[in-house]
């Protein structure tokens, strides 16, 4: 039930960005030679493919083979809070050891969110879960850097291509109208993750009057604090999860 209740979240999100792309591509562009879209192409090309390209790097082989992992396995203390185990554990309860280990190691609380998303090793000790997420957030960082550039820099020279040769319909071409359905989808992105924000939010209050429904549907049944294995819901989540965390940690 878990995987179908997931896969129903990915396609409700892959629906609404097919719709808006075609909203976007239809309604085109009204003065295309004002459209500056090099930078939004870069940030949503760095933020749709960091991430899974990060989880296939991170999964080539075995991890303990790699030497960016070893690397940070090798600043975690090598304590109780560490050497536990999380097999069999709860997840309430893998959290609750994580979070220890991450305190011990004076980690700023607001990051917890993005850390505890990020781990791929969810089944041996505390510190191979901890190493294991922040390899994957250094190579998604790396990524989303260099992917952001690429994109960034090609686009911009392709658009300064178009534009001076562009006519006054421009905005009505394929190619501007095809930029605008992108256009519309990274808006449209933006969206979804303030929703996902606002509803962590919600979450949070609700715990605090010991209500645990609305935890319990996001984490359980849709199953998106889970990290191992790909899911286009979770990308917008994670990032929700993360600017919830540094809102809260700031207070």
């Amino acid at each position: 039930m878990i995987g179908n209740i997931l896969g129903y979240l990915d396609y409700i999100i892959i629906g609404l960005l097919v719709l808006g792309f075609l909203f976007g591509f239809f309604k085109g562009f009204k003065d295309f030679k004002k459209v500056y879209l090099s930078f939004p192409l870069g940030l949503a090309a760095g933020f749709f493919a960091c991430g899974p390209l990060a989880r296939l790097i991170v999964n080539i082989g075995s991890i303990y083979d790699h030497p960016l992992f070893n690397y940070y396995f090798s600043l975690v203390p090598n304590t109780e809070a560490f050497t536990s185990s999380l097999a069999g554990s709860e997840y309430a309860n893998s959290i609750s050891l994580i979070e220890n280990g991450m305190n011990e190691m004076e980690i700023p609380k607001w990051s917890f969110g993005a850390i505890e998303s990020h781990i791929t090793i969810s089944s041996e000790t505390v510190g191979e879960a901890i190493a294991s997420s922040f390899y994957n957030l250094t190579m998604i960082a790396i990524l989303f850097v260099s992917i952001f550039l690429i994109v960034g820099l090609l686009s911009k020279k392709i658009l300064k291509s178009v534009k001076e040769n562009a006519g006054e319909d421009a905005g009505k071409s394929f190619t501007g109208r095809f930029l605008a359905g992108i256009n519309f989808d990274i808006n449209l992105s933006f969206i979804i993750i303030v929703l996902f924000t606002i509803l962590l939010f919600v979450n949070y209050a609700l715990l605090g009057k010991d209500l645990n429904s609305l935890d319990t549907f996001l984490v359980n049944d849709l199953n998106l604090a889970e990290g191992s294995y790909f899911s286009i819901g979770r990308i917008f989540y994670d990032v929700a999860v993360s600017i919830f965390r540094l809102i809260v940690g700031a207070f």
